[in-house]
C-alpha cells in the first residue's frame, strides 16, 4: 500500500491485562507527542479491573483517534496479531501498558524512518529507538554511530544490540509474521520468536536516540518481572523461539556456537514442560543443520529437563 493514501503514520499498539492503575501514563505521553499523525489501539486482553470503564472515558475526551478492540484473555501475543489485523497505518509501535514514549518520540521515529532513502527502505522491517528508565538513565548503551544497520538476531547475538527498545516495524511486514498460535495456551511467546524470523529477510535500523521511558514496577505484583516464572510457565513460547533460532543455524554457524548450543538444549527442554510430542521438533526445524545439533544434545535436553523437575521440587518443599 503506497503512502500517499494512508490515513495515518503511526499505530500506537498497547496490549494491556489489568492496568488501569498504569495506563494513564501511556495516555498523557501520547497527548503530548509532537507528531500528531498516529492512532492509539488499544487490545484490552479480557481486563477485569476498570479497564474498560477507563477507555470508555477517554474515547470520549481524547484528543487524537483510539481504537479499543475487547478480547477474552489470550496473551500478549494474540493481542498482538489482533491488533496487526486491525491496523491501517504506515509503521507499527509497540508500547507496552506500563510505560510512556518521550514527547518527541513519533517526530524522531518518523524522521528517521524517512531518513532510509526511499528505495533502500524496502529492505527494512523498521526501526528500534533507545529507551530511559524513570529515572533517565539510559538502558543499554549507545551506539559508535547515529545509527546501526543489520539483521537483528545477528545484532543481539553478537552484543549490539543491548537493553529495552521501542519496536516500530512497518505494518504489513509485521501481518506476515504473526505470532504462533496453541489452542488453549494463554503461556507468554517470546517477542523474538517473531523479531528473530523477520531478521531472516529484512534488516532493521537502531537508532540512538531515547524514544521510550520504561517503567520497572517493582511494585506492581501484575507485572510479569515481578513474579517467578518456572521454566514450565511459558514453556511452549520458548520452544517455539528455540526452533526459529535453530532454523538460522545455516546462517550463522560456527559464528554463534553457543547461542545454537543453548537453543538446542532448550528445544527438548521446553518441549517436555510443555507437554508437547518431545519429537516435534523434528518436523519444525527446517534447516539440516539446527536439526543435527538438536537430535546430537537430545540427551542434554533430557537432563536439563530433569534438573528443572528437581529445582521446582525443592521450591515447592520450601
Amino acid at each position: 500500500m503506497s503512502e500517499c493514501i494512508l490515513p495515518l503514520k503511526f499505530t500506537v499498539f498497547t496490549p494491556t491485562y489489568n492496568r488501569a492503575h498504569t495506563l494513564g501514563r501511556v495516555y498523557e505521553s501520547l497527548c503530548v507527542q509532537t507528531y500528531r499523525s498516529f492512532q492509539w489501539l488499544v487490545v484490552d486482553d479480557g481486563s477485569t479491573d476498570g479497564t474498560e470503564l477507563l477507555l470508555s472515558k477517554l474515547l470520549r475526551t481524547a484528543p487524537f483517534p483510539i481504537r479499543v478492540i475487547r478480547t477474552e484473555n489470550g496473551g500478549k501475543h494474540r493481542a498482538h496479531n489482533a491488533a496487526i489485523k486491525d491496523a491501517q497505518s504506515e509503521l507499527f509501535v509497540i508500547l507496552d501498558s506500563d510505560d510512556e514514549l518521550t514527547i518527541d518520540s513519533l517526530s524522531i521515529l518518523n524522521g528517521e524512518w524517512e531518513r532510509i532513502p526511499n528505495q533502500f527502505r524496502c529492505s527494512f522491517a523498521g526501526i528500534l529507538g533507545n529507551s530511559i528508565s524513570s529515572d533517565k538513565i539510559m538502558i543499554g548503551c549507545d551506539y559508535a554511530e547515529d545509527f546501526v544497520d543489520g539483521k537483528l538476531f545477528e545484532l543481539v547475538s553478537s552484543g549490539i544490540l543491548l537493553g529495552e527498545k521501542l519496536p516500530c516495524y512497518r505494518t504489513e511486514v509485521l501481518r506476515d509474521y504473526p505470532f504462533p498460535e496453541r489452542l488453549g495456551c494463554k503461556a507468554l511467546v517470546p517477542e523474538g520468536v517473531v523479531w528473530s524470523k523477520i531478521s531472516a529477510k529484512y534488516q532493521v535500523r537502531l537508532i540512538n536516540k531515547n524514544v521510550r521511558i520504561y517503567h520497572k514496577d517493582s511494585n506492581d505484583p501484575i507485572a510479569l518481572m515481578n513474579s517467578y516464572k518456572r521454566p514450565d510457565s511459558n514453556a511452549w513460547g520458548s520452544l517455539q523461539y528455540c526452533v526459529v533460532v535453530l532454523n538460522l543455524a545455516k546462517d550463522y554457524w560456527p559464528r554463534f556456537f553457543l547461542v545454537f548450543v543453548k537453543s538446542s538444549i532448550n528445544c527438548t527442554r521446553f518441549a517436555l514442560h510443555s507437554k508437547s510430542n518431545v519429537l516435534s521438533p523434528l518436523s519444525q526445524i527446517e534447516n539440516p543443520l539446527g536439526r543435527a545439533l538438536w537430535l546430537t544434545l537430545f540427551p542434554a535436553g533430557i537432563a536439563f529437563w530433569f534438573l528443572d523437575l528437581i529445582h521446582m521440587w525443592i521450591r515447592r518443599a520450601r
